[in-house]
């Protein structure tokens, strides 16, 4: 194997590093959405919470009464949704960061070895 075969285009290892870049770039742009689902969840809930305090709703049910209201409920779902996007994408990225560090464990044998 000659340098220019080792680092073409159709080479295992790039091909698994432009994968890593890509799942990385995912990972990142589902922390923002996580971030934002987050958000969201809690400008509802502070809103649901304020308009529980002005109907008079005793201070010890006031987060619960939050809670129970539909567009919190929502929110929340589309934040939890959004928590489990970034895991995923989290575990996608690890799992292509493990074949590419086998991967060059490999070369770096076989390089070894000749």
């Amino acid at each position: 194997m000659t340098w220019n075969d080792e680092f073409a285009p159709t080479h295992p290892l790039l091909d698994l590093s432009h994968q890593l870049e890509e799942a990385t770039d995912a990972y990142v742009r589902a922390l923002d959405e996580e971030a934002e689902a987050e958000n969201e969840y809690l400008r509802k809930h502070a809103t649901a919470y304020a308009l529980a305090a002005h109907e008079g709703v005793a201070s010890t049910v006031r987060s619960k009464h939050a809670d129970a209201s539909p567009s919190v409920v929502e929110a929340k779902t589309v934040w939890n949704l959004a928590v489990a996007r970034a895991k995923a994408t989290r575990a996608k990225c690890q799992s292509i960061e493990a074949r590419l560090n086998g991967a060059q464990s490999y070369f770096r044998l076989v390089e070894r070895q000749t």
